[in-house]
């Protein structure tokens, strides 16, 4: 372990720290960088290091995010479909849980016993105490997630009026959480600003360190020759 992460800061180096170097040299040909290499590298090295575990961390795409539609599935004689509102659930938020029932054939459903059930991590967290009766095929839902996930959203239909059987519908509902509130609803905005925030960090720090080592050069006296 320790030689990978001696290789990776190696290369680091090399591919930040060089070139930093060689456009400083380029502004001020007697700038004399090399007595302080090494903060100027570890700064660097750092802040590059930084940006790659925030790009590894932050939350990523899934193919069960619930999209700005929301989902819908057919089993038997319903369709239903589901919503969030925030369209994107965050931890410690609550959310609306928007659910529409209609039967496939364009009855009239309306009372429809209708239980519901949120399970994650193999457990129930919440649920109904007792199925009710769905007034016009609609109802909504309100829940506080408290850990990022996925969880499921169980919507069992007490089908009295074709087969007299239940069935169950199971929809997926990513949860994210947050950094100071740029990930969320947008994780372009997360995956965007947050590096591009760490990249003029270190490029400042390294401007800094310049004009420190610049204002030292200028304080040295000079011997004239000739």
């Amino acid at each position: 372990m320790r030689n990978c992460n001696s290789v990776v800061e190696n290369f680091l180096t090399i591919c930040i720290s060089l070139p930093v170097l060689a456009w400083l040299n380029s502004v001020h040909s007697n700038f004399l960088i090399y007595s302080n290499y090494g903060k100027l590298t570890r700064t660097c090295t750092l802040g590059f290091v930084f940006g790659l575990l925030i790009l590894l961390l932050s939350p990523s795409h899934s193919n069960a995010d619930m999209p700005m539609g929301g989902l819908q599935q057919r089993i038997g004689d319903y369709d239903v479909s589901v919503k969030t509102n925030p369209p994107q659930p965050e931890v410690g938020t609550p959310v609306k849980i928007l659910i529409a029932i209609a039967a496939i054939n364009g009855d009239d459903i309306s009372g429809i016993p209708v239980d519901i059930t949120i399970k994650g991590d193999g457990s129930v967290l919440s649920g109904l105490n007792r199925p009710i009766a769905v007034p016009y095929g609609h109802y909504t839902y309100q829940y506080k997630f408290e850990k990022p996930g996925i969880y499921s959203l169980v919507i069992d239909i007490y089908d009295i009026y074709f087969t007299g059987r239940q069935v169950s519908f199971t929809f997926p509902i990513e949860v994210k959480s947050t950094f100071f509130g740029l990930w969320g609803s947008s994780d372009t905005m997360g995956y965007v600003l947050i590096p591009s925030i760490v990249i003029i960090v270190s490029i400042i720090l390294v401007f800094i360190i310049w004009q420190k080592h610049k204002t030292k050069l200028k304080s040295i006296p000079h011997d004239d020759k000739g």
